[in-house]
């Protein structure tokens, strides 16, 4: 069963609909439940037909909101549950339904192009019925079963999907710039910005890592020999190390990462250096 969304014309149809048979503002419509249609006729036959036996309980109408008048709207197109010994074959025999069209059009010996155009047009009608009979129904009436039954999904239950980025390869190019004071700006960009300081996207943050060091003294080789660590959200970022730093030299390593996805997120490169003014 695939997703079938609904066109702009269908969605703007559906909302005048449900506006004028419960006499409401278009401020006053709250919700509208997703619905998944199969997109083969196959899968539509399988869909109609269970939506019937599943909504023909009085119970299950009253349970979900239901108008009987819409489900009997419903009921009338389909034609009533299918009954394989039926004559013609494999239908129920009301003419003109979905239950009767279907089945004739669908084989070969019984095709004919009229049984092919009542059933597009029977389609059309059947969503429409179908639409109509789900807009009564509240986020707090549905039940997994429901939805399993009948594909639909209470607003509140719809979670976007959550789409993991690639795994970041670039590396962080990193200005340093002493402003005296201990001070020293830290400028990040890309490979592709020559001079102006840049992120890789919007949502790659940037994580540098820094120790001070006396000027004759070595510096870490790595990240991971560093003495403080932050996030940073700007690809310019002024770094204050305090009154003491002054004389002493700077060295940061930088990297991409998503604060969401730490498993997606860069490498270390080789550390920038700078003196303290």
């Amino acid at each position: 069963m695939k997703n079938q969304k609904l066109s702009k014309n269908e969605l703007k149809k559906l909302i005048n609909k449900m506006i004028s048979s419960h006499s409401l503002s278009s401020g006053g419509i709250s919700n509208i439940i997703l619905v998944i249609f199969p997109s083969t006729n196959v899968g539509k036959n399988d869909y109609y037909n269970k939506v019937l036996g599943y909504l023909t309980p009085i119970a299950t109408q009253k349970r979900l909101h239901i108008d009987p008048v819409k489900f009997g709207t419903f009921s009338d197109l389909i034609g009533g549950p299918c009954d394989p010994a039926a004559t013609p074959p494999n239908t129920n025999g009301t003419a003109g339904t979905w239950n009767y069209v279907y089945p004739l059009e669908k084989d070969k010996a019984t095709f004919s192009f009229p049984l092919s155009d009542a059933k597009k047009a029977l389609v059309i009608s059947i969503k429409e019925a179908i639409l109509d009979m789900y807009s009564d129904i509240p986020d707090s009436a549905i039940n997994k079963t429901d939805t399993l039954t009948l594909g639909i999904t209470a607003k509140s239950d719809r979670k976007k999907p959550v789409l993991t980025p690639a795994k970041i390869i670039a590396t962080t190019i990193i200005g340093l710039t002493p402003i005296g004071g201990g001070n020293v700006e830290v400028m990040i960009r890309t490979s592709i910005d020559n001079k102006r300081a840049s992120k890789l996207n919007r949502a790659a943050d940037i994580e540098i890592a820094w120790s001070i060091v006396a000027s004759a003294a070595a510096g870490p080789t790595d990240s991971t020999e560093c003495n403080f660590v932050k996030i940073i959200t700007t690809a310019r970022y002024l770094l204050q190390l305090g009154e003491k730093a002054p004389g002493n030299k700077l060295y940061l390593f930088a990297r991409w990462v998503y604060t969401s996805h730490e498993e997606q997120s860069g490498s270390f490169g080789s550390a920038a250096t700078c003196n303290i003014s």
